[in-house]
């Protein structure tokens, strides 16, 4: 039933219990995975002011790269995992809003979608966090969240 799975990691404790839901899901159906880093750049523009033109460029340039870096971490890992387990990964790395870029991956033919509860915001509450709650309520497939304890 759900030989399409992907993985939305971010990197944080959270994501990588997903990677592992995700992963013994791709066993048990014999399916495949493919793990999505969104690389959400805009959240660290915000509070950079007073930088001349060629200096914010520079600054962003440098950001980008820092959070590309990030993001190839984060889906090394989910598919070190899942080639332990002999699992076929794929990785993608995206640009843009977390969840726009989830729920444009998430679609059919994805048989479901597994992330953390929460992100690495580090904010830990007892709801879930509000990346994984928005697509839970948008998502045109299932979505299982993984809790990590």
């Amino acid at each position: 039933m759900f030989k399409k799975i992907l993985i939305a990691t971010d990197g944080s404790k959270h994501s990588e219990m997903a990677a592992k839901v995700g992963i013994e899901l791709a066993v048990l159906s014999k399916g495949s995975v493919t793990a999505l880093y969104v690389a959400d750049t805009a959240k660290y523009v915000a509070p950079i002011g007073g930088l001349s033109e060629a200096k914010m460029t520079e600054v962003l340039e440098k950001l980008n790269e820092m959070v590309m870096v990030e993001g190839m971490v984060a889906t090394e890992h989910v598919e070190k995992v899942a080639s332990a387990a002999s699992v076929p990964c794929q990785t993608k790395i995206v640009e843009g809003h977390p969840v726009e870029e989830i729920l444009k991956l998430a679609r059919p033919p994805v048989d479901v979608l597994v992330m953390g509860r929460i992100g690495m915001t580090g904010i830990e509450r007892l709801m879930m966090g509000s990346v994984a709650e928005k697509v839970c309520r948008s998502s045109k497939v299932h979505v299982l969240v993984a809790h990590c304890y």
